[in-house]
């Protein structure tokens, strides 16, 4: 489950490589590159992310953003 959306060319090579390997010394190198690149390029940890599940009536005015939901910006027909 990628909830950040990372992506990386590099990153998604070294982790099929891996997949691919049952040589666990190989596996643990492979891993350990995939680790110094991902904490090279993380500016920030998320502690958490946030699943929700939402519902709507159809005589709710709002509209979603990328930035959440805020009950101050809705209103009914």
């Amino acid at each position: 489950l990628n909830m950040a959306r990372y992506s990386n060319s590099e990153v998604d090579a070294l982790f099929e490589e891996g997949a691919s390997t049952s040589d666990r010394d190989a596996r643990l190198e492979i891993y350990g590159k995939v680790q110094e690149i991902v904490t090279d390029a993380c500016l920030y940890v998320p502690l958490y992310n946030k699943q929700q599940v939402l519902a709507w009536n159809k005589d709710l005015n709002y509209t979603p953003s990328i930035t959440g939901y805020f009950l101050k910006d809705c209103s009914w027909n």
